[in-house]
């Protein structure tokens, strides 16, 4: 919860401790169903989880991408990760 008010306040903010705790419960079945195991991985999944409310769980190619890619899935959320640091510096770069 701590981590999750650090990296997205703005989110978080009009959320009770309570609220937020039952969100992680959710976001945490579904990062085991995608077999996320690590604390970070985890966190990862959880952010995105709250910074799309919830979409990003049925996403198609995100759903493909943690499912059939090969590789751990605690890797392949870093690599999700620092894939979607770089969206802003290719879209500064289109224009």
């Amino acid at each position: 919860m701590t981590y999750l008010r650090s990296v997205a306040p703005e989110e978080t903010q009009g959320k009770s401790d309570l609220e937020l705790s039952r969100d992680l419960d959710v976001y945490d079945d579904a990062a085991a169903r995608f077999g996320l195991r690590t604390e970070r991985s985890r966190a990862q999944w959880a952010y995105l989880m709250l910074s799309t409310a919830g979409s990003i769980e049925h996403a198609p190619s995100i759903r493909r991408f943690l499912t059939t890619e090969p590789g751990e899935p605690h890797e392949k959320m870093q690599v999700m990760m620092d894939q979607m640091v770089r969206l802003p510096q290719l879209d500064q770069g289109r224009s």
